[in-house]
């Protein structure tokens, strides 16, 4: 009877597990972010290096191959 009252109980190992698994985790999270910001900053900076971003979505303008475009 007294089995049926126990609860898990975890071991000093599944515990060592554990954090090694949650650090593990953050460390892959931080390199996401980074990759991410990274990709971002890099896109930014080709987009502005050959003038072919605009920040403003404006309607008209000069096409990066130096055309003018004309909207009605």
């Amino acid at each position: 009877m007294s089995k049926l009252g126990r609860g898990v109980e975890t071991t000093p190992l599944q515990e060592k597990l554990e954090a090694i698994g949650t650090d593990i985790g953050k460390v892959g999270m931080y390199c996401a972010l980074l990759t991410i910001h990274v990709l971002f900053l890099r896109f930014f900076i080709e987009k502005l290096a050959s003038r072919s971003f605009d920040f403003f979505g404006g309607e008209g303008g000069e096409h990066p191959n130096g055309q003018i475009m004309k909207y009605c």
